[in-house]
């Protein structure tokens, strides 16, 4: 799905409620911050937990003149789909009356036949029926953080008080299921659970969840170093190789991994779904409260700022992201990194991780710090992802002659004064009704 990175969702992998229409400018999706990095939680790998202060000038929310700018600004763009992606902090702390407003300012200003598409990650702590229900309506695709069974997760993701949180998180996917609204679980992996990969994935299996991203935390102290809970890059390459290995012994193909369907999709498509491990960078700005614009979720520091869209045309503001400064960071990657065998499936990685960001110097310190933990799983299971990628071309392949077969034998029949019946047998010979195979 094109995604939110960097705890990330999707939108790709749902509808929308429009339909859509190509222009010839460079697509893009916004990153928006509707109360900045304000939360209900106080997670103790967070870094807004850990010295980097929040900007106390900024507005609480998103103030209405803002936001009305933005999803006019935005839409009129006419992008084949227009993807809004909200985010914190923790977003829902709008209100849902804030997020109805966005849906009717997105239905004004939104021309016939356009496709627009939400995203809300959410740590679920106040979502009850009525968010549900609105969040099915209007098709939003929704990240939930829950990072395991409560041991794992209740000891990191916790509240002011030092409670757990995810006895409200379990509520909120039960409530998701209960008003069918699609959803992504989104996990942090970290120091304290690195090496519990095939339990936490066993117990996301056993919630009946059946699309997974696991989102590694690298952060940085005062001193440029890694934080003491930040995973390890051999703990990020071990927690892979379990990861796999509890997928593929589970025998489960209808389960979503985004890091390993990213992989599966740059062998089997050439693109793939994750700019942290793509060619480039530059899919998105980030929108803050006070319409603040910044290339990217990890470079909102005062000197990434790009303008406002209050004063700034978001068209010519992504150009500039593409090809200006921040457009050339995944290409400033170390000679290592570019004679290595596993470039095109990680490019470097995102240059928040790289040992020296943004700058020259030693080559060896310009490697990401997740550098080992991708080889690790790419030296040991890389044979093990071709032989999957080539069994997908293949599914693909026949599908592929199956619906050709099958529209073929429909034309015969309309030719001879007769039809296939939403309810006869697929002419391709799959078994199924004709409606629910290559009639859909």
């Amino acid at each position: 799905m094109p995604m939110c990175d960097g705890g990330a969702v999707d939108p790709r992998r749902r509808g929308a409620y429009n339909s859509g229409m190509a222009v010839p400018i460079e697509p893009f999706q916004l990153l928006i911050k509707p109360v900045g990095p304000r939360c209900n939680l106080a997670c103790r790998y967070c870094f807004y937990s850990h010295g980097l202060e929040p900007d106390r000038s900024l507005p609480g929310r998103m103030p209405d003149d803002v936001l009305e700018t933005m999803v006019r600004k935005y839409l009129a763009l006419r992008l084949p789909v227009s993807v809004f992606c909200w985010q914190g902090g923790e977003p829902t702390l709008a209100g849902l009356d804030f997020f109805r407003r966005v849906v009717e300012l997105q239905k004004r200003h939104g021309g016939d036949g356009q496709v627009v598409s939400n995203a809300l990650q959410t740590n679920g702590q106040v979502i009850d029926a009525s968010w549900a229900s609105f969040l099915a309506e209007y098709r939003f695709l929704v990240g939930l953080s829950i990072d395991g069974p409560s041991a794992i997760h209740d000891a990191e993701r916790v509240d002011a008080r030092g409670g757990g949180s995810l006895a409200n998180a379990l509520r909120a996917a039960a409530l998701f299921d209960e008003h069918r609204v699609e959803y992504n679980i989104l996990t942090v992996v970290h120091r304290g659970n690195q090496e519990r990969a095939a339990e936490i994935f066993r117990w996301q299996l056993s919630q009946g969840w059946r699309h997974l991203q696991y989102i590694p935390c690298v952060e940085r102290g005062d001193d440029g170093r890694a934080t003491d809970f930040s995973v390890t890059p051999d703990g990020y390459g071990r927690f892979l190789c379990d990861l796999w290995q509890a997928y593929r012994e589970s025998g489960r193909r209808d389960i979503g991994i985004r890091t390993f369907d990213h992989w599966l999709s740059r062998k089997v498509l050439g693109q793939g779904t994750l700019c942290t491990l793509d060619e480039r960078c530059g899919r998105y700005l980030l929108v803050k409260p006070d319409g603040g614009l910044f290339p990217c979720d990890f470079f909102f520091e005062p000197q990434w700022r790009l303008g406002n869209v209050m004063s700034d045309d978001l068209a010519d503001v992504h150009e500039r992201v593409r090809r200006e400064r921040f457009g050339g960071l995944k290409g400033a990657c170390s000679q290592e990194c570019r004679q290595c065998r596993h470039l095109a499936l990680c490019y470097g990685g995102c240059p928040k991780d790289r040992q020296t960001p943004f700058a020259g110097g030693d080559e060896d310190r310009r490697r990401s710090y997740l550098c080992e933990g991708y080889r690790l799983f790419l030296d040991r299971h890389g044979a093990e992802l071709d032989g999957l990628a080539e069994a997908i071309r293949r599914e693909r392949q026949a599908m592929a002659e199956r619906q050709a077969r099958a529209a073929r034998q429909v034309r015969a029949a309309a030719a001879g004064g007769g039809a296939v019946g939403r309810n006869d047998p697929c002419p391709c010979g799959s078994g199924l009704k004709y409606k629910r195979c290559c009639g859909k």
